[in-house]
């Protein structure tokens, strides 16, 4: 019934990151753990921004 040599894994660091598409708009949200860093990704409009254009066919 039971099993004598079951293999427990643990996992001691990770990141990832979860979406709620029930709600409007979609809530994302990303985690990590165990010293596990958070890579930011997307796009920052900074002061070094001179509104030149360039970057609008770039932008999602």
């Amino acid at each position: 019934m039971w099993r004598k040599n079951e293999l427990r894994k643990i996992i001691y660091k990770g990141k990832g990151e979860f979406f709620d598409l029930s709600s409007y708009p979609v809530y994302r949200e990303k985690f990590s753990f165990g010293n596990s860093s958070i890579v930011e990704s997307g796009f920052y409009i900074t002061s070094d921004c001179i509104k030149c254009g360039i970057c609008f066919s770039y932008c999602p």
